[in-house]
């Protein structure tokens, strides 16, 4: 990918299946956030 120049990160859509609850969040956005911040660093 470093070839590429650029990187485009994005997050999956939170499916809600009964009550939301925390993890529904993280679940859907931290590993994105985590690529993101990797890719920053480099």
């Amino acid at each position: 990918m470093a070839a590429l120049g650029r990187v485009l990160v994005t997050a999956a859509w939170p499916y809600i299946y009964h009550l939301p609850h925390l993890g529904t969040l993280i679940g859907s956005v931290r590993s994105a956030d985590v690529v993101a911040r990797y890719y920053r660093l480099k």
